[in-house]
């Protein structure tokens, strides 16, 4: 047979007219960043507010180039998670040193509130007060203040009964008697059975053991540390276990990175507790999860 030669020419396909595609960034972004960007680098309308220069504040001592620098390290990002991290070390906690006051009905304070301006790392840093830290920051006194760490519920209430809640606002909106007596009943019925529910709850028989338990979850405090990882808040649970008289309750408290709240975690608290108790001439024991309708209870 004869060899049969292959001319094979490689050339540059036509990749075609592809452009990429220019991501535009947001308006609102836009206006996020001039929003919290410095108004005046220069401090060309920047006024001293006090002359504070003796023990406890030294206002007088910051200089106007040692005020730019630290402007300008404030400033170096237009995110205001970012401008809070640094914010938060310029203030800090220390015990009250005066406690007499003039007025007739004071406030116990518990701890005071120190401002520092520090340009330079290797500077030590200057005590000053709120005023003058707002002006040489150039933010508002509202903004330092929503610093505090505070812990919040959610709202609407979560911990009510979602039928009872409803049912209320059924019969409110309801323009049809017969509807609106039909939903009266009903909400009449739900009330007998949750009265049924608590008097078999508070019975209790000498040979068993009654007891209830609940599990909240309240969310903590977002920390500066790592903004990516604590993109979203940690969950602390605090499952409480006690008898139906209410006295000498048990708590089992842990965090989300220490473990979930399903049905292994709970049954763990649930078995220490018993562990815990007398269980002698005890043939049988009943557990109530003290919970309002609509949040997620534990299959038990």
């Amino acid at each position: 047979m004869e060899d049969i030669e292959f001319n094979i020419s490689v050339k540059n396909g036509n990749v075609g007219s592809r452009k990429k595609k220019i991501r535009k960034i947001p308006k609102k972004t836009i206006e996020k960043c001039k929003r919290y960007e410095d108004k005046d680098p220069l401090l060309k309308k920047f006024k001293r507010p006090c002359n504070h220069s003796g023990k406890s504040f030294k206002c007088n001592n910051s200089k106007l180039p040692d005020i730019k620098l630290l402007r300008k390290s404030f400033y170096s990002t237009c995110i205001k998670s970012d401008q809070d991290v640094k914010l938060s070390y310029m203030i800090s906690v220390g015990p009250v040193e005066r406690k007499r006051t003039c007025k007739p009905n004071p406030r116990k304070r518990f701890f005071n509130t120190l401002y520092h301006l520090a340009p330079k790392k290797e500077t030590r840093p200057t005590r000053v007060c709120l005023k003058f830290l707002v002006k040489a920051l150039g933010i508002t006194e509202r903004r330092v203040n929503s610093n505090k760490i505070q812990f919040g519920f959610s709202s609407p209430a979560t911990d009510i009964c979602a039928l009872c809640n409803r049912l209320k606002y059924q019969i409110k909106m309801e323009k049809d008697p017969n509807k609106k007596s039909d939903l009266i009943v009903k909400h009449r019925i739900h009330n007998k059975r949750a009265k049924a529910f608590y008097e078999l709850a508070r019975a209790s028989p000498p040979d068993s053991l009654t007891f209830c338990f609940d599990m909240q979850v309240q969310p903590l405090p977002r920390t500066p540390i790592n903004d990516a990882f604590y993109a979203q808040q940690v969950s602390y649970y605090v499952l409480c276990c006690v008898d139906m008289q209410a006295k000498a309750p048990t708590f089992y408290t842990w965090t989300e990175d220490m473990a979930g709240r399903g049905f292994v975690e709970v049954s763990s608290a649930l078995l220490d507790h018993l562990n815990s108790l007398d269980l002698s001439n005890k043939q049988k024991f009943v557990s109530f999860v003290m919970g309002a309708e609509g949040k997620i209870k534990m299959p038990m």
